[in-house]
């Protein structure tokens, strides 16, 4: 950094670092701070960096490592231009940066970098900045070069916003420039090489393509600063955002000056000019049509199309047999024109001698005599395969999730928009299923987004497998994706559609040393019923989804237009929920659960159920999402303990017989600083020997916090409750939980018990999942056991305990207390 930069900040009046610290304060600002997937950061005006997240991992450092001004992290060449930028930013004006900064490691990473003033009582008192990680970008460019370089061909990039550009490193060659010795490249540089004569015209295709938001071609001169002059064909495609406003321009450039001078050397000497096309890449070529000879065939024939000129001159060769099939009637088409005089460009494909497709540029020139007979026909063949090979990596890249080789929004709206113009003629009825994954947010925080773009890529393959001909799939966002369903004919075709892509997920997704299970949520809408135009379409089976999300998630709904005052009904539930806990509305039910020896009762699971005064009974599924969203669960967990601790200590006082019951409790129980007092109080007041409870938590509350959590469970089985972990395997369930939080038993989910019967690989995991539990001194339970077969297979891998409908159904507590008694009079 240059010394009087330097003093400069110095100079500047600091304003009261404290008040841009109370920023962090903020909820909403501490949201967006902690969880932002790009690195952001605030400075002092002496470009000091006062706070920055978690993200500066990317750059290899933690929070607390990031100390100083921001100098200390970028590289020298851009220290000047970056210090001219922040120096701009404190005077009040946002800015927009391509740096690189240092890593912790010693290399530099390419970032964007956007710099906003903080700005208090018309003060600016700080800079807020948010840092991009460009460096993937700036990777795929340069897999480019070395074809662009082959071909003669570079790419560009226009920020149609910000007015940057980014050049290949074939643009700089083509144009005659060093990349490194020029700046940053931009329009009004690149203008001042074009040709005087074409400069007015090229501006003009530039700003004509922007204001009708269309593609162009344009051929013209540039004078080159080692004086030669070169003629160039450029194409362009302007890009847009979600608004459809134009935010850049993605292009090619070409040097054809070779053909161009090949074309201008038609018209010389034929002798002399025949030394020269034998010597050019192009394929030069004369026909008299009156003895219906070839005159002349360059050597340029001989690469385009694999064969010789004396192959090609022959009578039995015909240039339309080499001609790809499907592009064979686009060439017959302009064969009249020549017999007008017209001359004519056409691109088309041909089959190479060695049976590869290239693609080929041909311009045909007609030649009349005096009486304006057709005499001769000239030509000029070249090869342009590259060149539209990096049209179309264009154009996939402008249409295709760079992670999972999706379709993208862009082509996914533009399908849909095709499909409903063609089916409004037709009146058949498309589906849209609007998929998200369940829960994807905890996978992201806990294993990092390596993992999280594993389980993406991986949900791609599989939604790719599944579709057939007249199906689409897309990636919209995140871990959003959609599938647009054609000539839909039955609504059970799509009772089918849904179940087969939860079944999808059904299967453990294997990354890593991971084995995740992942459930998604899927709302789908109907054309016409839903809707005429992709907007509707969208949005309403967005509501449908976000009515499965409601109905616990791991299912799917069909949109209903009764339902479209669906995002109300959260608060009225909310606000029920309150009032059932006051009103004593919530309902214990009771699962036996059954020593498999024996066959007989030594538990059970506490079940809450709702008894709505208006709505009726009403399942956990339909409440326990929003209560865990609300912070009710906690209310309703202790409500759950303390009427079940009354019951055991009213069993105890009638001497009637007492087993455990155990209780499932939400990861916010665990996690609330002051709950082992909530729980201690209410074993105090109710007097219940804690010995006769059970708490059940998931593996996901323990990855909440896991010291918390731990520390909360240690007091847990100080006071003597006993501890299940519920759902074993269909989380991130691992060994060192299993040890780490001595459980007394873990609960196999239903998913194992019924799929243990019909494959072999699932009966030997459950079987090594109950030798496990046993090892580690736990009792094991089997959960959802439906059949016999079910049963006794587990009773034969010395399984514990089991519970589900083949023993009894949950039951209110009159009649689980007659199955009590029944049992023991079997006992006796």
């Amino acid at each position: 950094m240059e010394p009087s930069n330097k003093s400069k900040f110095e100079k500047n009046n600091v304003a009261d670092t404290d008040i841009i610290i109370d920023l962090y304060n903020y909820k909403a600002y501490k949201i967006l701070f902690d969880h932002h997937p790009d690195i952001i950061f605030t400075m002092d005006l002496r470009g000091n960096i006062l706070s920055i997240n978690k993200r500066v991992d990317k750059l290899g450092y933690q929070p607390d490592e990031i100390k100083g001004s921001f100098i200390n992290y970028i590289d020298k060449p851009n220290a000047k231009e970056t210090i001219l930028k922040f120096e701009e930013a404190i005077k009040g004006n946002p800015q927009i940066s391509d740096i690189s900064l240092l890593h912790k490691e010693g290399r530099y990473i390419d970032f964007n970098i956007h710099t906003i003033p903080i700005i208090e009582n018309d003060q600016v008192i700080g800079v807020f900045g948010i840092a991009k990680d460009t460096s993937e970008i700036n990777s795929t460019l340069s897999r480019f070069n070395f074809a662009q370089e082959a071909a003669n061909v570079g790419t560009w990039e226009k920020d149609i916003v910000t007015g940057k550009a980014i050049w290949s490193k074939q643009v700089y060659r083509i144009l005659g420039m060093v990349q490194g010795e020029e700046q940053s490249p931009d329009f009004d540089k690149f203008l001042d090489i074009v040709h005087p004569n074409d400069c007015n015209r090229v501006q003009n295709y530039v700003n004509r393509a922007l204001q009708e938001n269309r593609s162009y071609q344009i051929e013209y001169r540039i004078l080159r600063t080692d004086g030669q002059e070169r003629i160039l064909y450029e194409k362009g495609d302007v890009v847009f955002d979600e608004k459809n406003n134009p935010i850049k321009i993605l292009g090619i450039v070409n040097d054809i000056t070779d053909r161009k001078l090949a074309e201008e050397k038609l018209k010389e000497n034929k002798e002399q000019s025949h030394n020269i096309y034998n010597n050019l890449d192009v394929g030069i070529w004369s026909q008299d049509l009156k003895t219906k000879k070839i005159e002349f065939l360059s050597k340029g024939f001989e690469k385009i199309c694999g064969y010789t000129t004396a192959e090609m001159i022959e009578e039995s060769f015909l240039w339309e047999n080499i001609i790809f099939e499907e592009d064979l009637p686009h060439y017959d088409s302009r064969q009249d024109d020549f017999k007008k005089g017209l001359s004519f460009h056409q691109q088309y494909r041909i089959v190479h001698a060695d049976g590869t497709i290239r693609w080929v540029q041909s311009y045909t020139i007609p030649l009349m005599d005096d009486e304006g007979k057709l005499i001769k026909l000239n030509g000029i063949i070249s090869d342009i395969t590259e060149q539209k090979l990096t049209e179309e990596k264009m154009h996939y890249l402008a249409h295709h999730d760079y992670l999972t080789d999706l379709p993208n929004k862009r082509l996914f709206e533009q399908k849909l928009t095709e499909l409903i113009g063609s089916n409004k003629t037709k009146r058949e009825k498309i589906a849209l299923a609007y998929l998200d994954i369940d829960g994807f947010k905890r996978i992201n925080d806990s294993m990092g987004h390596l993992v999280g773009d594993e389980v993406l890529k991986g949900i791609a393959e599989r939604l790719t497998i599944l579709l057939q001909e007249d199906q689409f799939a897309a990636r919209l966002s995140g871990d959003e994706f959609v599938i647009i369903l054609s000539n839909i004919k039955e609504s059970s075709n799509l009772i089918d559609w849904g179940t087969m892509i939860l079944e999808l997920f059904k299967k453990p997704f294997l990354i890593k040393e991971y084995e995740l299970y992942i459930t998604s949520s899927i709302g789908i809408s109907i054309f016409p019923n839903d809707g005429l135009d992709p907007e509707t379409l969208i949005r309403n089976a967005d509501a449908a989804l976000y009515r499965a999300k409601e109905l616990g998630k791991d299912n799917f709904q069909v949109y209903q237009s009764s339902k479209k005052l669906i995002t109300q009904k959260p608060w009225l539930l909310e606000q029920d929920i309150r009032n059932a806990l006051i009103n004593n509305e919530f309902r214990i039910f009771y699962q036996p659960r059954y020593e498999m020896a024996s066959n007989q009762i030594v538990s059970a699971e506490a079940l809450i159920r709702w008894e709505h005064p208006k709505l009726g009974m009403i399942f956990p599924g339909d409440f326990i999402p929003l209560a865990e969203e609300t912070g009710l669960i906690i209310d309703i967990g202790n409500w759950v303990i303390k009427n079940i601790s009354k019951l055991i200590k009213s069993w105890e006082h009638h001497r009637f017989r007492v087993v455990p019951i155990s209780i499932n409790l939400s990861s916010k129980s665990f996690l609330k600083y002051n709950w082992r007092t909530t729980l201690s109080d209410i074993i105090e007041e109710t007097g219940v020997n804690p010995k006769f409870l059970e708490f059940e938590i998931t593996e996901t509350t323990i990855m909440k916090n896991e010291k918390i959590v731990l520390k909360t469970v240690d007091f847990v089985k100080e006071l003597g409750i006993k501890l299940s972990l519920d759902d074993f395997g269909t989380g991130y369930s691992s060994i060192t939980h299993l040890k780490n939080f001595n459980f007394d038993f873990i609960k196999i989910d239903r998913s194992f018990i019924q799929s243990a019967i019909m494959n072999g690989q699932d009966a030997a995991l459950t079987k090594s999942i109950i030798d496990l539990a046993h090892g580690l001194n736990m009792d094991v339970v089997a959960e959802g056991i439906e059949t016999t077969e079910q049963f006794e297979l587990m009773k034969r891998f010395g399984c514990d305990q089991g519970q589900g409908y083949l023993m009894s159904k949950p039951v209110n507590l009159n009649d689980f207390e007659w199955l009590l008694n029944k049992s023991l009079s079997m006992e006796s």
